[in-house]
């Protein structure tokens, strides 16, 4: 792995990391992968590591946000673990998740009781 690299070509690195650490139940890592798979990829799937920088990673988190603010977090988490892996092993010198802007929780209608009762 170099920081030129795909960032795609991460994944199976990332992956057998978190086996290797074995700190993570199966079932999160199952999670994470889906995650990384269905809402990062997508996104990043013609860049390399050293082209991942904090403006492209707080624009590829924007796109889960329009559809959920929890696709969002999840893409967040999976981004944040892997380029980790890569400022760990000296592919990339800084993670740029570290500098993203903060999710927002988007603004919420309350729910109006709608004054129907059951008989």
């Amino acid at each position: 792995m170099s920081a030129d690299s795909s960032f795609p070509g991460l994944l199976p690195y990332w992956l057998e990391d978190m086996e290797l650490e074995d700190r993570l139940s199966p079932t999160t890592r199952l999670l994470y992968q889906r995650n990384m798979r269905a809402l990062v990829l997508p996104l990043v799937e013609d860049v390399t590591l050293r082209e991942i920088a904090v403006a492209r990673c707080d624009y590829f988190l924007k796109h889960p946000a329009k559809q959920s603010y929890n696709r969002a977090r999840q893409a967040r988490v999976v981004m944040r673990l892997a380029l980790t892996l890569a400022v760990r092993h000296d592919i990339i010198p800084r993670n740029p998740m570290d500098h993203v802007s903060r999710l927002r929780w988007p603004p919420r209608t309350p729910d109006v009781f709608s004054g129907v009762t059951s008989t």
